[in-house]
């Protein structure tokens, strides 16, 4: 099992924490989309280290032209000799129509239409063939010599998907290179949901399972004493009760018996009563969503809940910055 790590989504943090990961992380720095552009700060990452592979953790697609995303993941290819890995989400119905002011229906026919525009305008760049690309959402049938920036050594950028839900998962398994799974799971969700539904894709495109690489975030609930245990603990209950509002993870919960939670999440986030919805956090959840274990615990403790249903481990803020170093998962 790989070990990735998360980056900070600001350039000059991110420049620290990247030029310390650079020679002596070998897994994927991921760099979130939540303030800032992360192709951007990835731009900048990668120019400054010469060994450390930088992921987009995941970038909003839709809320992109695909021609645009795919020029900036070509340079970051052909800049960094191959180090980039993009990563891609389709983000939930509000945000897409209320914050980028984008389309937001039909995601899954969008991803699988957006994937396929990215790799006939890479093919296009990489050896001159006329672009055409006539999708039911995106059309691309016009690219000069003057505006393709040709060939590169690197040209298979890996495409990483965001899933949660069965059909999403599934068509990861058909089209990408990697699933980038969320930190709201369980291991009985990645067995009993999550892996049938990549094998059913990896089955209709033909593709072994080694085709694709599953990466899962991981919540840690840890800490040298009480407190920082209890702070790292309520930092998760309101991780678990943000993403519970959304009707998106509403599965997570239904496997466990809580389909009833994320309604009510839902109904308290729009009153605007914050408190009442940790309450529904219950500690059972916490314990169910979360690795939680003393520090020199935790390493095995994630080995454990992931073996077997996943290739890639991403530990999750919030861990203390002064345990992040010592977190070392086994290799096998």
């Amino acid at each position: 099992m790989r070990v990735d790590i998360s980056l900070p989504s600001r350039i000059r943090e991110g420049l620290a924490a990247a030029l310390v990961a650079d020679g002596s992380c070998d897994g994927i720095g991921w760099v979130s989309e939540t303030s800032s552009d992360p192709t951007t700060v990835a731009a900048a990452l990668l120019a400054a280290t010469s060994e450390l592979r930088v992921g987009t953790g995941v970038s909003v697609a839709f809320a992109r032209s695909p021609f645009v995303l795919a020029q900036a993941a070509w340079e970051l290819a052909r800049a960094s000799e191959g180090r980039f890995v993009l990563g891609l989400g389709t983000q939930v119905k509000a945000h897409l129509e209320r914050r980028f002011d984008v389309p937001a229906d039909r995601p899954l026919d969008r991803m699988r239409d957006y994937v396929s525009a990215l790799r006939s305008i890479w093919h296009s760049f990489q050896t001159g063939a006329v672009l055409r690309h006539e999708g039911p959402f995106y059309r691309h049938t016009l690219l000069t010599d003057y505006f393709n920036p040709g060939p590169i050594e690197h040209p298979d950028i890996p495409v990483f998907l965001a899933g949660v839900n069965p059909r999403m998962v599934s068509l990861v398994g058909e089209i990408a290179q990697g699933l980038f799974a969320h930190p709201l799971h369980s291991r009985q969700y990645l067995a009993d949901v999550v892996a049938p539904a990549l094998q059913n894709g990896l089955s209709a495109a033909g593709r072994p399972r080694e085709a694709v690489q599953v990466l899962v975030p991981v919540w840690v609930v840890t800490g040298r004493d009480e407190a920082e245990t209890s702070a790292a603990r309520e930092a998760i209950r309101a991780q678990i009760a943000f993403y519970g509002a959304t009707r998106t993870y509403r599965g997570v919960f239904e496997i466990h018996g809580w389909g009833d939670v994320p309604p009510r999440l839902h109904a308290l986030l729009a009153s605007g009563d914050r408190t009442s919805m940790l309450r529904l956090v219950t500690d059972e959840m916490v314990e169910t969503f979360a690795v939680c274990a003393d520090p020199n615990a935790v390493p095995q403790a994630v080995f454990t809940r992931l073996s077997g249903v996943a290739d890639r481990v991403l530990l999750y803020d919030p861990v203390p910055d002064a345990l992040m170093g010592g977190l070392i998962l086994p290799t096998q």
